[in-house]
């Protein structure tokens, strides 16, 4: 299927130029920071009203819930409809929702009812302006820029994951805990003024009518498996976010055993987090040195190397590094899985691929989550590591097998 949209001409100006692409990427920053802000402030709110972890751990739930149940459905609205309007209305409900429970702590009658609520009903918001959003980059920037665009899209969710946790956490103890979630609802406003102000036509695209088929929930499933590298790269990123779903949690608890406690634990998410942003920041220039296939291999062969050596008794900062390593090496694979959907997906498709891989990432959250504590529960931490280890070399042998991979790019581009 012929590619569609603004691919080149005007969206071809220099990224630092092109005006549509600084909104997108303000957009994105402030959405990134405000869902990092809030993503201690939900739990942390939870705790303040019912002093119960249980009730802490189902607002999570409630949060991706939507993930397994919308993905696909906003997958094809987000094809059919402006992604516009898909973008601001996500971003309007956001909004009010964040700033309800401002508004009702500070009233003083917030209620765990009301933060469920909000949790489920944000969800849904954020799973169509996740979809809507990435579907709309490749049609503000030329096919040649998306390399650069996407490795800065990453660079902007790190920086984000280093900065709000701590920040948010900062602002609920020392201001009060209502001021995350209304920085957030203001973060949604700059959100909407930026999206609001991008030129480009965001879709549907008249060209495509012709084309157009009935609803297709399947249709990103069916873009995917067609594409053996894309395939290879969507499923082998899918397994890994299954895996390390829980691996925070696998982590914590693997400090525990090493007597490592408190405050500290934050250093060891710091350090990983800045791994990430380094393998965000250097993937275009690596993968250009050592092509795809070296860069997605060696990926795998190093991570199950390295993180069996979290069976060993060490300091906290070796944790640290162990997991900045490894963080490092997931994110540059992860950018080259969003560069070859960007690259290999029609842009009228773009929706739904984007609703089916949101499915496998997100989607597979609660799961590995749930599956972490299992095993943590069943055979502990030593034994936890190990199940990782060995899965992650199924899925190194899985790389270095792969055609696909190997070759490094589509059959039909070669």
């Amino acid at each position: 299927m012929e590619r569609v949209g603004p691919r080149e001409g005007s969206c071809a100006r220099p990224l630092r130029v092109n005006s549509d692409y600084r909104r997108w990427w303000l957009g994105n920053l402030a959405s990134s920071t405000g869902d990092h802000l809030v993503m201690v402030a939900f739990p942390l709110m939870v705790l303040l009203l019912t002093k119960s972890a249980f009730q802490a751990g189902l607002v999570a739930s409630l949060s991706a819930l939507p993930f397994i149940v919308l993905s696909l459905p906003f997958g094809e609205l987000v094809d059919r409809v402006s992604r516009r309007l898909v973008l601001i209305t996500s971003s309007i409900v956001s909004m009010l929702a964040h700033a309800s429970i401002a508004a009702a702590y500070w009233c003083g009658v917030l209620t765990t009812v009301q933060l469920y609520v909000v949790a489920f009903i944000n969800g849904c918001a954020f799973v169509g302006f996740l979809i809507a959003q990435q579907a709309v980059l490749p049609v503000i920037v030329s096919t040649s820029q998306l390399p650069a665009a996407t490795s800065l899209a990453e660079t902007i969710e790190r920086l984000a994951a280093i900065l709000g946790p701590p920040l948010g956490t900062y602002l609920f103890f020392s201001s009060s805990a209502a001021t995350p979630f209304a920085i957030n609802a203001a973060s949604f406003a700059a959100i909407i003024l930026a999206f609001m102000r991008i030129k480009a036509r965001l879709g549907p695209f008249p060209e495509t009518r012709s084309r157009e088929h009935p609803i297709n929930l399947a249709a990103g499933a069916k873009t995917v498996f067609g594409n053996p590298l894309l395939r290879d790269l969507t499923l082998i990123n899918a397994a890994g976010d299954l895996l390390f779903a829980g691996v925070g949690l696998l982590i914590i608890v693997r400090l525990n055993e090493l007597g490592v406690q408190g405050t500290r634990i934050g250093i060891v998410f710091s350090l990983a987090a800045v791994g990430g942003l380094a393998g965000s920041l250097i993937t275009n220039r690596l993968e250009r040195r050592i092509g795809l296939p070296a860069a997605v291999i060696g990926k795998h062969i190093l991570v199950a190397a390295l993180f069996p050596l979290l069976l060993l008794d060490l300091p906290l900062y070796g944790v640290g590094i162990i997991w900045a390593a490894i963080s490092f090496q997931v994110s540059i694979v992860g950018v080259i899985q969003r560069k070859a959907v960007f690259r290999d997906a029609p842009a009228d498709l773009m929706g739904r691929v984007q609703g089916f891989t949101t499915l496998l990432s997100w989607g597979s959250l609660p799961i590995g989550t749930a599956a972490t504590g299992f095993l943590l529960s069943s055979v502990g931490g030593h034994g936890t590591v190990a199940v990782y280890t060995g899965v992650l070399i199924a899925l190194a042998v899985w790389s270095m097998a792969s055609p696909a991979i190997r070759r490094g790019t589509h059959p039909q581009a070669v």
